[in-house]
């Protein structure tokens, strides 16, 4: 299995200016640092929480299709499926039609179905793909408020603790982070 990013989110869920506020900076000389922190700080708190801040386009790639063919995503919250592709011979993959699947797109739930025999799968590596649109929505303001704030306390953590770590040194996200993170943990059961 490989998860692919194929078009990120267009903007990021905390502004640059967001942060110079809250780190009570007024000056221009750091920005480029702190846009970077803010990039780092989300990306590490998606792939904690196995989620999609913004809408982001996402390729899973499949070895084979599960043998009770249901396809678990392993991102939320989905938006839509995309599309389910196969590879054929001339290794190009073609888009099968949706009649050959069902969706669950509920909150964190993100699974297809099939309900058809699909086509067979020329390559034994990466044969099957899914595409889906990943995310709360296009907007800073479509994210639950307390992963903005886990953002900003984040790049607010790392602009105050800067420099290497010193080797077997612990440098974990604080607490106060991983708790208001922890509701919107994705797990399944």
């Amino acid at each position: 299995m490989a998860l692919i990013l194929e078009t990120a989110a267009l903007t990021e869920p905390v502004t640059l200016a967001d942060v110079k506020t809250y780190l009570k900076i007024d000056n221009n000389a750091e920005d480029t640092l702190l846009a970077s922190m803010i990039t780092a700080a989300r990306v590490q708190l998606e792939t904690r929480l196995n989620r999609a801040f913004l809408r982001q386009l996402w390729s899973l790639y499949l070895d084979y299709l599960p043998p009770d063919g249901v396809i678990y995503l392993p991102l939320s919250p989905v938006i839509s499926i995309e599309n389910v592709a196969i590879i054929d011979d001339l290794q190009v993959y073609n888009i099968i039609d949706d009649s050959f699947y069902i969706t669950n797109l509920k909150p964190d739930n993100g699974l297809l179905k099939t309900i058809k025999t699909l086509p067979d799968i020329a390559s034994e590596y990466a044969g099957l793909r899914v595409q889906f649109w990943a995310g709360y929505g296009v907007a800073a303001t479509d994210i639950p408020a307390p992963i903005g704030q886990a953002i900003l306390h984040l790049v607010a953590f790392w602009h105050e603790n800067r420099g290497p770590i010193a080797s077997g040194e612990i440098h974990q996200i604080p607490l106060s982070i991983l708790e208001m993170i922890a509701p919107f943990k994705k797990i399944r059961l």
